[in-house]
């Protein structure tokens, strides 16, 4: 990639699925659906609108990796699911020693070779967003009741017209002199 590019940093468990989704499932259900297809529609949306790539920051990255051959069963579903709606994984954040995903959010975009443009965060847990200076790129979706609804993935699409990677770094820079 040559031109900058915005990053939608995702979560899988409480993003692409919720409690009240798999209370609508039978057990069999919950094993082989278990990504809401409304709120993988919801992604497609922002992806196309912001013209971003998707970073997975959820555990499920574990079992996904670029290579078809590293793929593990987690993987493998995401792959299915997110290309029948023309959605591929762009990359994962790493695991850090801290388990803090605002620090393996910040590793991976201080190792990115790409120029980011803008990111954003979707998330249904605050992992210290606002300590990290993260919180403005940060939607807090319901784990509970729904995932990312539609009015999460337009305020996700709003904020990768004014967040800006930049902003970040600037704030970041001061706060760790």
């Amino acid at each position: 990639m040559n031109k900058a590019v915005n990053v939608l940093f995702l979560d899988i468990d409480g993003v692409l699925n919720s409690e009240d989704y798999y209370r609508s499932l039978s057990a069999k259900q919950q094993k082989s659906l278990p990504i809401d297809r409304k709120c993988v529609a919801r992604v497609r949306h922002i992806v196309d609108a912001a013209q971003a790539v998707i970073v997975l920051t959820s555990s499920w990255r574990e079992g996904w990796d670029r290579s078809p051959d590293l793929l593990m069963e987690e993987g493998q579903i995401l792959n299915r699911i997110f290309g029948e709606y023309g959605l591929s994984i762009y990359d994962k954040t790493p695991f850090c020693h801290t388990g803090r995903r605002p620090e393996e959010i910040r590793q991976w975009l201080e190792h990115c070779k790409e120029k980011i443009h803008r990111y954003v965060i979707l998330d249904d847990f605050d992992f210290g967003w606002k300590e990290y200076r993260m919180y403005r790129h940060w939607i807090a979706t319901d784990h509970l009741h729904g995932g990312l609804s539609d009015d999460q993935a337009e305020r996700a699409i709003e904020l990768f017209g004014r967040s800006g990677l930049y902003f970040f770094m600037e704030r970041f820079k001061k706060h760790k002199d």
